[in-house]
């Protein structure tokens, strides 16, 4: 069975074999030449967000409370200033040399390495879109990892004649979201617009040639190398900043002596370097999480795996088992049950492309992967498709509360950042998401196919689910009584991120044990692991310090901000 509750990995990553600094094409033999600046694990947005304001020469590198000022006024960029920074290249060839992006751009061009699982930019984001069907993205249009303006994308894609491709959001209580603090944009970017303007951020910042396919399996701590200390870019916090203490200003270690660190990879390539960002971030897709299964799915599971097959009778004999008796091609028994973490990647080989026709498919969950799931078994030929949710389904615009998207944001994260205790900080991210939802749009397209091949059971939850060799059903008795069989049984039930999930993670905690609350690393404010240790997290295992949303595009963008002043004060491309 591919049923389980624990997937590890390492983020979504690109490009061709890889080497010693950048390379030798050796798969096996350490490096031994001079330390890469920066390594980076991951080729997602996190990643994407970071370089691209370690490159830019006007990056926006301000706060939190800044940046919601400077929105909340009258535009303080005209759509022609942006348009006039989208046709700037940043890449080698390029002659912009000044600001911030001086010396750090050198060092981002010829002194880091990206290693990514794919070996592509936003491999891993394209695959889910693909997988998933999903055509729009939930979060609005002012949320990319476009380094210099939150109109980027918006100005990107009217100059591309591709404003079609922005949808509004039609189905939402605009007055509640005023109350709450969020007044827009109420736009949202078109899945195939995202992905070209993110692989034209790349193009433009020169970032093609970084990235090497592989998975990181550790990361080694060195002994202490000496060092020069801070560099000329020393970003300070200035008053009204995001507490984000100045961590290696503080640490004596750091201004006399830094640790290398060696990056180890799956097929035995090592590389040394300076600075490492872990930047796996799950995107849509589920990475070092224990899936949350329902009581009954295991013993499925056994089932389905042949290790205890119960010789079952139909629950009752008045469920109708015809429907899909004798179809063409088989089904795999470990396919008929799987997690939503798993679907990704099988729903996007040959074998799922008519499996699903005329079968019957149950999908649990109310989040908004559930929604897609449901678009997904209909477009591909299911003859029948039934949702549970045990709840009624919570609609709202965003998978955190509007109010955390508005003008209020900066006020609700410096209560964050004041609560000491750890605990208290999951607890109020916990708040912000209050378990699954789905926006109102796609709730609206799912009532639209109640009663055709679609029922809708709000309310309800699966109180047995047995499998039959006889009929070869897996036969399902809901709360309400109801009565089915099906052929597939999906669980869009989330869980819960577990560092030791990671193996580059749990290798750190190993090396350099840090506190955790539920399995999140307690991160200094800077997303440094650990006082003196130059290894910084970004994404998911960012949320005790970033927020609720530190897993998506808007902690895309605060964990950029927070990382690249840290590596410019820090000395990235001084030497």
């Amino acid at each position: 069975m591919s049923l389980d509750r624990n997937f590890t990995g390492t983020a979504g990553q690109h490009f061709g074999e890889s080497s010693a600094p950048v390379g030798s094409n050796s798969a096996s033999a350490p490096t031994a030449q001079e330390p890469l600046d920066l390594l980076v694990i991951g080729a997602g947005p996190h990643a994407l967000s970071l370089l691209t304001r370690l490159i830019d020469d006007e990056p926006d590198l301000m706060s939190e409370a800044e940046r919601i000022h400077l929105m909340q006024r009258a535009r303080a960029r005209s759509h022609a200033e942006v348009r006039h920074h989208l046709l700037k290249r940043f890449d080698l060839k390029s002659k912009v040399r000044v600001g911030t992006g001086s010396s750090a751009s050198n060092s981002i061009h010829n002194s880091t390495l990206v290693i990514d699982t794919h070996g592509r930019w936003m491999a891993q984001w394209a695959a889910d879109f693909e997988a998933f069907g999903i055509e729009f993205l939930r979060s609005h249009e002012y949320l990319h990892p476009d380094p210099y303006d939150f109109q980027s994308l918006t100005v990107w894609a009217k100059m591309r004649n591709r404003g079609s491709e922005l949808k509004q959001m039609n189905c939402v209580d605009r007055r509640d979201c005023h109350r709450v603090g969020f007044k827009g944009p109420f736009v949202t970017p078109g899945s195939r617009l995202f992905l070209d303007f993110c692989a034209d951020l790349v193009a433009r910042y020169g970032l093609e040639q970084i990235v090497r396919k592989g998975t990181v399996e550790e990361i080694q701590i060195l002994p202490p190398q000496p060092c020069s200390g801070e560099g000329p870019h020393s970003v300070k916090a200035g008053k009204g900043s995001d507490p984000q203490p100045e961590t290696g200003k503080n640490d004596q270690m750091s201004l006399t002596q830094r640790h290398l660190l060696e990056v180890v990879l799956s097929d035995g390539r090592r590389f040394i370097a300076r600075w490492v960002v872990c930047a796996m971030g799950p995107g849509p897709a589920f990475q070092g999480m224990h899936a949350t299964l329902p009581w009954w799915a295991e013993e499925l599971e056994c089932a389905l795996g042949g290790g205890q097959i119960h010789e079952t009778h139909p629950l009752d004999s008045s469920v109708d088992h015809s429907a899909g008796v004798t179809l063409e091609g088989e089904i795999c028994s470990e396919h008929r049950l799987q997690h939503s973490s798993t679907l990704s990647k099988w729903l996007l080989q040959t074998e799922a492309k008519n499996v699903l026709q005329n079968r019957r498919v149950l999908i649990v969950g109310g989040g908004q992967t559930s929604a897609h799931l449901v678009h997904v078994a209909i477009a591909r030929g299911a003859s029948a498709v039934t949702l549970c949710s045990r709840k009624r389904i919570c609609r709202k615009p965003f998978d955190v509360d509007a109010s955390f998207v508005g003008f209020l944001r900066p006020n609700m994260l410096q209560q964050f950042w004041q609560l000491e205790d750890f605990r208290a900080r999951k607890q109020f991210n916990a708040a912000l998401r209050n378990g699954g939802s789905m926006s109102g749009e796609a709730y609206a397209d799912l009532a639209a196919r109640v009663g055709e091949r679609l029922d809708l059971a709000e309310e309800n939850e699966v109180v047995q689910a047995h499998w039959c060799p006889l009929t070869e059903k897996i036969q399902v008795r809901l709360e309400d009584g109801r009565l089915s069989s099906f052929d597939f049984v999906w669980l869009a039930t989330g869980g819960n991120f577990d560092l030791e999930l990671v193996p580059v993670l749990a290798s750190l905690k190993r090396q350099a044990p840090i506190p955790c609350v539920g399995s999140l690393p307690q991160l200094q404010g800077d997303l440094r692991w650990a006082a003196g240790l130059p290894v910084y997290v970004m994404g998911a295992f960012a949320q005790l310090q970033l927020g609720a949303d530190a897993l998506n595009l808007a902690g895309a963008r605060a964990g950029g901000v927070v990382v690249a002043r840290a590596l410019l004060r820090d000395g990235l491309g001084s030497d």
